[in-house]
């Protein structure tokens, strides 16, 4: 009796070893896909950004001076820009999105000779502005040092992962019209 004891034991041990296994493996397997997402979500609000650096050339021509050749057409082409790339349902299906991704925060940055123009977007989409005079520092959100015509977002999109876990991820970025590289922060 002893021995069959024994087996049942040992049957026992592996199953709950094998149920751990295969529960790490799912944990593991979620970590994975939250890294994927995460760059996903990068890439997408820089690719935004980007796509709204709508340089006006005439501007630029006469003053030597990079600014936006319309602020309302860039916060057009921005909120544009996201819809497409996570308004999709395949897109949705694939990242795990659950809800509406919210725009936390839109600003624009308009740098001349004068000063530094704030444009920011409330949630309505509503614009208020301010003039800084040029002695004054101007820092996004983010911490980034504004010196050349910039913008700025921060996006809220919520997740599901294992086990019904919804997670609300959240990612900001700062593009300048001049910087040669982008540095995820």
């Amino acid at each position: 009796m002893k021995k069959k004891d024994e087996g049942a034991i040992h049957k026992l041990l592996a199953m709950i070893i094998l149920m751990w296994a295969v529960l790490c493996w799912g944990v593991l397997l979620e970590v994975m896909r939250a890294g994927y997402v995460s760059r996903y979500l990068e890439d997408c609000i820089t690719q935004a950004n980007l796509a709204a650096l709508l340089i006006d050339p005439y501007h630029y021509g006469a003053t030597a001076e990079l600014v936006f050749e319309n602020v309302e057409e860039t916060k057009t082409v921005f909120f544009e820009f996201i819809e497409k790339g996570l308004g999709s349902e395949k897109t949705r299906q694939k990242l795990g999105i659950t809800g509406e991704v919210q725009i936390l925060d839109f600003r624009v940055y308009e740098v001349t000779s004068i000063g530094t123009t704030e444009f920011v977007y409330d949630a309505s989409r509503a614009c208020s502005q301010t003039l800084y005079d040029k002695a004054v520092a101007v820092t996004a959100p983010d911490g980034t040092n504004i010196q050349n015509s910039s913008i700025y977002a921060r996006i809220a999109v919520p997740i599901e992962f294992l086990f019904g876990v919804e997670i609300t991820a959240v990612k900001e970025h700062c593009v300048d019209m001049v910087s040669e590289e982008i540095v995820y922060e």
